[in-house]
């Protein structure tokens, strides 16, 4: 059981079925081994069977087994959720890209040492950090044979088991049944080449025609379509290129994904990428309880209830199109991006209105001609600087963190704190961002008046850790006035 969780407050929502704390704890049933969400339909067993865990790895590291029927290893954001230190969280989504990666490799990823990150684990997550990959692992698998049709040992392999047996006794210890057999409880959907199909989950609500709005006004020409309610964009899959196309399925809360040409060996990355960029970790209902509090914001939230902070396929071309837009218009800096990309892209017909892809950082800072952006001088050469920064690794959106990335972002000339801001706003994922410098911000939150960026960052304070919603909240009240 973990101590920092408040277990009257645990079997409230237990007793309730309360959907707004799905993936904030986990109900282990010690006469069954058993570990559920706390929205599982089974009969509720009696409260002095049951411990209470903040995470399916806890539950699992103490011999506890998944829940079959309310599948608590696809719980939305079961781990995003608790505000872990930064180490923590890029460690957990290193791990979510990649879970073959060792503890040893991780360490220098990340840049620190073995005995510090298993501290920061067992202060933030309760758990070492063997027993979080395990989990992380254990998740993929169930995810890869649930929605899959994958050979047994591509699953294992994608999943990061270095060996087929060790795959298959950590299935079987877990579920209580082979991999097969966990196959065949439930219907597999198809994964055939050329394309990937698959669907991710979210806690409703969700606002997806404010997500497609935000996103649609933003859009490249030629690499980027939004229309009849799906996003589609070309996206760069190793040395190839894929069109990703995705739309909502409301009814059953989940997001519906197809990728063209991508290998099986990408699925992983992939739907890690799209979680992040469509904000599926997000919890709404917490989410609005706090900005609720101030009557501005609650304008919004109840017009907007489940609006999402919209991120990003790639860091680097949104930093470019943030640089590009500085000062001048949204419709004007997409032109301007849309003739680089039309230039400098690469050509990829691959139907639905997709021609090109967004040119890479190496290209850029080889061949970029600051003439040919129609932009102030000194702004052309940030971007330059950019690309040149990009390319040789000082800037790496995988590894740093939010303040490391604006750190060093602003550190390149013509980059200032708004630009920073906005680009850890949508690149990185993190709740609590928020462009103190954005006049929309200044003037929206008080009608008739501006504040200053101090002003509103004392203001902001009540809404933490949700401040980058409370930005969207505010841009959105701003383009509907």
């Amino acid at each position: 059981m973990t101590a920092s969780l408040d277990l009257q407050l645990c079997e409230q929502a237990r007793q309730s079925r309360d959907p707004r704390f799905d993936g904030r704890f986990f109900v282990a049933v010690k006469t069954t081994g058993i570990y559920c969400r706390n929205v599982c339909k089974v009969k509720l067993p009696l409260a002095k069977n049951i411990d209470f865990y903040a995470s399916a790895a806890a539950a699992q590291a103490q011999g506890f087994r998944p829940c079959l029927r309310c599948r608590p290893e696809s719980t939305p954001g079961s781990f995003a959720w608790q505000g872990t230190g930064a180490s923590v969280s890029r460690a957990v989504r290193l791990w979510y890209q990649d879970p073959a990666q060792s503890i040893s490799q991780l360490c220098v990823r990340l840049g620190v040492g073995e005995r510090h990150l298993h501290r920061l684990f067992i202060e933030h997550m309760g758990v070492n950090p063997i027993s979080v990959r395990q989990s992380i692992r254990l998740q993929q698998a169930k995810r890869l044979l649930d929605d899959t049709n994958l050979p047994m040992a591509e699953v294992s392999q994608l999943s990061g088991y270095t060996s087929q047996r060790r795959f298959n006794d950590h299935l079987l210890s877990n579920y209580g049944c082979t991999p097969s057999q966990l196959r065949n409880k439930t219907k597999p959907r198809t994964v055939s080449q050329p394309c990937l199909d698959f669907q991710l989950r979210y806690r409703p609500p969700y606002d997806w025609e404010a997500v497609l709005g935000f996103l649609s006004t933003r859009s490249i020409p030629g690499a980027e379509v939004i229309e009849d309610g799906e996003y589609r964009r070309s996206i760069r899959l190793g040395e190839q290129y894929g069109l990703l196309r995705v739309r909502q399925d409301k009814i059953n809360h989940q997001l519906i994904c197809s990728v063209s040409h991508a290998p099986e060996s990408e699925l992983l990355s992939l739907t890690e990428k799209l979680r992040n960029m469509f904000d599926l970790y997000a919890d709404p209902i917490e989410i609005s309880h706090v900005l609720g509090q101030e009557p501005r914001l609650k304008q919004s939230l109840n017009k907007h209830p489940g609006l999402r902070v919209a991120g990003c396929w790639d860091g680097f071309e949104t930093c470019v199109r943030a640089i590009v837009g500085q000062q001048i218009s949204v419709p004007g800096a997409i032109t301007i991006v849309g003739r680089l990309v039309e230039r400098y892209g690469v050509e990829c017909d691959l139907g639905a209105g997709i021609s090109h892809a967004f040119p890479s950082s190496q290209k850029l800072a080889a061949e970029l001609e600051l003439e040919h952006l129609a932009m102030p001088r000194a702004r052309a050469q940030a971007i330059l600087n950019l690309c040149q920064a990009h390319a040789s690794g000082t800037i790496d959106f995988d590894i740093m963190s939010s303040t490391e990335l604006m750190h060093e972002l602003q550190n390149i000339k013509g980059i200032g704190p708004w630009t920073a801001s906005y680009v850890a706003l949508r690149a990185m994922h993190e709740p609590d961002i928020m462009p103190m410098q954005d006049l929309v911000l200044q003037k929206m939150l008080v009608p008739g008046e501006r504040l200053t960026a101090k002003q509103l960052g004392v203001r902001s304070e009540a809404w933490r850790p949700w401040r980058a919603y409370a930005t969207l909240h505010l841009w959105q009240l701003a383009n509907e006035k």
